[in-house]
């Protein structure tokens, strides 16, 4: 079925699920919020979460008999899962309580500046000056992001900073993806991914299970976050990346927090301050220049 979709269809795809990606921290927000009567509590969003798109992915890629091959190749997809799934959602999804969807999202926008600034630490890839601009640009905009007045006032919002965690987290198992992305597809590498994080989250989760309240309202959540968001997410992912550069579908991260902030203020009512939506257009406007600088080293590799 995938084949017969023309590119006009999966850039439009595509652009459909940056902008569900973006409403994602808004669904979370409605339920890991302990005064909801939808409350799901994090650990237990975190594992339903993994469990419901890792039974869509998996027959795919068992389909495929794709698995990974060597020990060593096990060890790094359950590096990637801890770091890239189980830790980095555990921490956002803590952090949610005491921020704000609009929050997340922004702060979230840093991730292509973290990664540039991780390649440059652990691969020893050089640092460009776009780099420094970018890092300079993203630690100032997560700055104002978290209200300067609080900051220096020592009166931190933890859920901030959990969620700052959780995106250095998750930048950091790029470090590991590429490595594992050399041998083998994104596909199997999230479904395998997905597995792992379910069964390392099921024991935080256990005792928090039988909190859930199965109601409307949380199965919409759970099937927004699990089916739409992550299994049909990547699944759409996937066929973008066969038929375009990542580089160029890397345009689409640039957009989520747009969606994001209005989802936030349109279906939430957040008012997200004026240092907030500064600081975001700094965060952006990093990431921007990380993404535009690798596009103009690659066409000068290719030259």
């Amino acid at each position: 079925m995938a084949r017969r979709l023309s590119n006009s269809a999966v850039i439009a795809l595509v652009l459909l699920l940056t902008a569900l990606w973006g409403g994602s921290d808004s669904v979370a927000a409605a339920v890991v919020d302990p005064r909801s009567a939808a409350y799901i509590p994090p650990a237990a969003l975190t594992f339903i979460r993994f469990l419901v798109a890792a039974m869509i992915i998996v027959p795919f890629a068992v389909r495929a008999r794709s698995v990974p091959r060597t020990w060593g190749d096990v060890a790094r997809v359950v590096l990637f899962a801890v770091t890239g799934f189980s830790v980095n959602l555990h921490l956002g999804y803590a952090g949610l309580p005491d921020s704000s969807a609009s929050h997340s999202v922004l702060i979230r926008g840093f991730e292509p500046v973290l990664i540039a600034v991780n390649a440059a630490i652990f691969l020893r890839e050089r640092i460009t000056p776009a780099v420094v601009v970018a890092a300079t640009l993203g630690f100032g905009g997560i700055f104002l992001i978290m209200d300067p007045v609080r900051v220096l006032s020592g009166r931190w919002q933890v859920g901030d900073l959990l969620i700052f965690l959780s995106v250095a987290v998750e930048s950091g198992c790029s470090i590991v993806g590429r490595s594992l992305l050399k041998r083998y597809s994104a596909l199997t590498i999230t479904a395998w991914g997905l597995v792992v994080g379910s069964v390392i989250s099921l024991p935080v989760a256990w005792s928090d299970l039988p909190k859930v309240p199965w109601s409307g309202a949380t199965l919409f959540a759970l099937f927004y976050l699990g089916v739409v968001c992550t299994a049909a997410g990547y699944m759409v992912w996937f066929v973008a990346l066969e038929r375009f550069q990542a580089s160029r579908l890397a345009v689409s991260i640039f957009l989520q927090p747009v969606f994001g902030v209005a989802i936030a203020v349109g279906l939430r009512g957040e008012e997200p301050h004026v240092s907030a939506l500064l600081g975001g257009a700094m965060v952006l406007f990093g990431a921007v220049t990380v993404v535009v600088s690798e596009w103009r080293r690659a066409i000068a590799e290719r030259a």
